[in-house]
């Protein structure tokens, strides 16, 4: 994918690389860290959803919301950006029907919501990554919540 960019758009393959280097920064820096600046981790869902609009785009529309841009509580390392991973591995989006995400503060929780229009013949999962993320939280004594209306796939984050 990277290789057929350098040579169809030098310009967007230095942009992929650039955005590809500051997440692995990102997972590298906070590996270790029990806790992240919500805000931090916002800036690390962009750059996720930077490379995906490269590698596909006009697929998916993600909306954050403002305040968390600038929100100084807590959460997990790459909590956010893993519900956003899985609503586009499971999810149908293309140009004509692109996949909405919306990610937003209700209360004390951070909410990633998108819209369900689920792959039919999806590729195998392990379904390890919500029971990984919901344990992580009950380590520290906090609940995941999730919700399915047949309409939105709601997780609602905890902040720390």
């Amino acid at each position: 994918m990277v290789a057929d960019l350098i040579e169809e758009n030098p310009v967007q393959a230095e942009s992929f690389t650039l955005k590809f280097s500051e997440i692995y920064r990102y997972v590298v820096t906070h590996l270790d860290d029990e806790m992240v600046p919500v805000y931090e981790e916002i800036h690390f869902v962009k750059n996720y959803c930077e490379l995906q609009e490269i590698s596909s785009p006009h697929t998916i529309h993600v909306e954050i919301a403002e305040e968390l841009e600038r929100c100084k509580n807590k959460t997990l390392p790459l909590a956010i950006q893993m519900m956003v991973e899985n609503a586009i591995k499971h999810n149908c989006h293309t140009k004509e029907a692109p996949l909405s995400i919306s990610i937003y503060r209700q209360d004390e929780y951070v909410i990633v919501r998108n819209v369900l229009n689920p792959i039919k013949c999806s590729l195998p999962t392990t379904q390890k990554g919500l029971a990984n993320l919901r344990q992580r939280y009950k380590q520290i004594g906090k609940e995941l919540i999730v919700s399915n209306d047949d309409k939105y796939f709601v997780v609602k984050l905890p902040i720390l």
